[in-house]
Parts: structure tokens; C-alpha cells; sequence
């Protein structure tokens, strides 16, 4: 099961919250995000937008800060929400995480690279985290990899990948390398 608080955090820190309707199979599965990371509502009658903010515990004064839409995943470019894509491969997460601009961040090595995930997009899924497999898919439209998180064949979660890579970072990374690499030396 989800953990619906930290949902809301993500909807709040973001300033978005959306509630997306995936049809399939003649059944409407509905998923709720932040705008980066998607998260199914499964086992929950259909919602409508009210019914979601509620179920957030989302204040009036706190909804004044957030944009909120009701669309379908077909509104989203390039994006499988389906259990199963084609082409979609197991990645493990590096064993470090990286801190930048106040964000912690996991990395996966991709097939183009490396991509970089908040770190809390997997904090609702907290109580089944020793379950989740992690995989790669990428994006239909740009070519670009995403994250799915998945127990067992059935998707908890998608999450897009935060384009944070710049000169700064990079220069930061090679600091921090080269002083460890110091250290390793003595």
C-alpha cells in the first residue's frame, strides 16, 4: 500500500497535483503525481479531484499553491503506464546518492547514461521497498529513460528523471572524487 502522506508532501513541495486516468482492458486505473514521479491509486474507488485532495488531507489554504488537473495518461507524452513495455530492462541503483541544491538524488546507470531520481519519489513506497525492481524504459516521444518501479510484474510507480547534470555538478563530482581518491592514497 501506498503511503498517502508523503504523496501529498511531493504534491506540495511541487506546487502540482495531478490525477490521471489510465484505461484498460475496459477499466479505468487511476494514478496520482506530482508532475515527476506517478503512483497508482489502486483498491480505491474512482475518484474525482475533491475526493483526491481530500484523501490528502490537502487544506484550502495549501490547495491556493497548487495547480491541480484531472487528465488521461494519454495526455502524457511518450509515457507507458502499462505492466509491461517492451524494450524495458532491470537497473540497480548505485550505492551512493548525491546531494545538490538541497535535493538528494538516486542515480541508475542507463543505456544512456546516467539518470538521476529524487530520492523521495520512492518514500511512498517505503513499506514494500524491499520488494521493488527497478527498471528502465524509455520515453517514446524524446528517447530519454524514466524509471518504473515494480513488485513482482505490477508497476507502484513511474518516475521521470531530473535533468540536474551541468558544469557545476560535474565540477562538484570531480572535487569530491578527487579528494577521496586523496584519502584513499595516504
Amino acid at each position: 500500500m501506498l503511503k498517502i502522506k508523503q504523496i501529498a508532501s511531493k504534491c506540495k513541495r511541487t506546487g502540482t497535483l495531478l490525477l490521471c486516468d489510465h484505461e484498460e482492458s475496459g477499466q479505468v486505473i487511476q494514478w496520482v503525481s506530482d508532475g515527476y514521479s506517478y503512483y497508482p491509486l489502486n483498491n480505491i474507488p474512482y475518484l474525482k479531484m475533491d475526493n483526491l485532495i481530500t484523501l490528502l488531507e490537502i487544506t484550502e489554504k495549501q490547495l491556493e499553491k497548487i495547480e491541480t488537473e484531472h487528465i488521461s495518461v494519454k495526455d502524457i507524452s511518450g509515457i507507458s503506464f502499462d505492466d509491461f513495455e517492451e524494450g524495458e530492462r532491470v537497473v540497480t541503483p548505485e550505492s551512493i546518492k548525491v546531494q545538490f541544491n538541497g535535493v538528494s538524488y538516486g542515480i541508475f546507470r542507463t543505456t544512456e547514461g546516467v539518470v538521476y531520481i529524487d530520492s523521495s519519489a520512492v518514500l511512498p513506497l517505503s513499506n514494500m521497498i524491499n520488494m521493488i525492481e527497478f527498471y528502465e524504459r524509455k520515453d517514446r516521444k524524446s528517447g530519454k529513460s524514466y524509471i518504473v518501479c515494480k513488485t513482482g510484474m505490477l508497476i507502484q510507480a513511474v518516475i521521470l528523471a531530473e535533468n540536474i547534470i551541468s558544469p557545476k555538478l560535474v565540477d562538484e563530482l570531480y572535487k569530491i572524487a578527487e579528494i577521496t581518491k586523496a584519502e584513499v592514497n595516504r
